[in-house]
């Protein structure tokens, strides 16, 4: 197992202590003075367990992460409260707070030094922005997710229903979003970006940013233009003068296979394509979503020149269309898709396929592809 994935599983668990211990302690007070039946305690504590596991493990997608944080928490409150030895259930105490402490400083440690040190110049740099670039008489949204520029530029700060993007994981979420963007119109949207390397444009779980939230987005390209670039991670956007109407026109539908390689040779590599994939799920894939997400899809795209770069999305979001033969490794890049003299400068996509090794997606899956009318 890669280091970071140990750091990723150590923080799960750290974090489904922290919450379960917290529970426990409250209703370990609570029970001295409403409740005279241990059980009823237990169960209690044990379905706020299952239920946190759950919330958690349902945005993020991962089966794994519910399991192995239920068992880790159930695991806790039976040691905890079944034993009838006082010494042994003191050790088990010590045990838990220790963990709790460590748990608390390694979840929030980073959060603690942002606030303690927001002034100095390293923070200063990344969320401050200078007052002449901003009107505080206008209202913003901060796209796709540091809130906290907001806050600290006192800003009138109007966010989408689903601020954070990563979490606007089903399309009718993403349709919120959009309907936002569409209807209240903010003045200017403030991106946060890395522009000089593949950030996967500030989402999780090595998931690219194009594919997310593909309705809002085209309704941001529409809608908005960038008005500065205030430093290498921050931009702003204005609302365009004339809205840009997106027409699409189907070029193809196909049939694919799951691991099969879309070759995209017959396009226009001087026109902008978008897509559709339509993924279906057993019988038994569909029971088991009703406790949390299914595993994401695998995207290969196959660049110029044979180069390939794999990342994951969540399949459902892929039934609205999203940007096929060109490829943007940020924010500032997507906006150029509007700029025919940079349109051409960036990467072609030539093909693009789609994978899984996890069970309940059926192999057979609709591709659509779409000629878009830009300029």
């Amino acid at each position: 197992m890669q280091i970071y994935e140990g750091e990723e599983y150590t923080k799960n668990y750290l974090a489904a202590i922290v919450v379960t211990g917290f529970f426990s302690m409250l209703l370990y007070y609570m029970r001295r003075f409403f409740f005279s039946y241990n059980g009823l305690s237990i169960l209690i504590l044990i379905l706020l367990a299952f239920y946190y596991c759950f919330s958690y493990s349902f945005t993020r997608g991962s089966a794994s992460l519910f399991f192995k944080c239920s068992v880790v928490s159930v695991i806790i409150f039976l040691l905890m409260y079944l034993p009838q030895n006082t010494e042994y259930k003191n050790r088990i105490y010590n045990v838990v707070i220790i963990t709790l402490s460590f748990g608390f400083i390694n979840n929030f440690y980073n959060d603690i030094l942002f606030l303690t040190n927001w002034n100095h110049d390293q923070y200063r740099y990344k969320e401050r922005i200078p007052n002449n670039q901003l009107d505080r008489s206008k209202t913003y949204d901060i796209y796709p997710n540091i809130t906290s520029i907001s806050y600290f530029n006192n800003l009138n700060y109007q966010p989408r229903p689903i601020f954070q993007s990563y979490s606007a994981y089903t399309p009718r979420l993403d349709s919120l979003n959009s309907y936002f963007i569409s209807e209240k119109k903010v003045d200017n949207i403030i991106f946060h970006t890395s522009l000089n390397n593949v950030s996967w444009g500030n989402t999780i779980d090595e998931r690219y940013f194009l594919f997310e939230e593909p309705l809002t987005k085209i309704e941001i390209l529409e809608k908005y233009t960038i008005k500065d670039k205030i430093n290498k991670s921050l931009f702003i956007t204005e609302k365009r003068k004339k809205n840009i109407n997106i027409k699409f026109k189907l070029i193809d539908r196909r049939f694919c296979t799951l691991g099969s390689v879309i070759n995209l040779d017959l396009i226009n590599p001087d026109k902008l394509y978008f897509f559709t994939a339509k993924f279906k799920y057993s019988n038994k894939a569909k029971a088991i979503s009703l406790l949390y997400k299914l595993p994401y899809i695998s995207v290969e795209l196959i660049k110029d020149h044979n180069s390939k770069i794999r990342f994951n999305t969540v399949s459902d979001l892929l039934s609205h269309q999203c940007v096929l033969n060109k490829y943007c490794s940020n924010y500032y890049d997507y906006f150029s898709l509007f700029e025919e003299s940079k349109f051409k400068s960036l990467e072609n996509v030539k093909a693009i396929k789609f994978y899984s090794n996890q069970r309940g997606y059926i192999n057979d899956f609709e591709f659509t592809i779409f000629e878009a009318s830009l300029f």
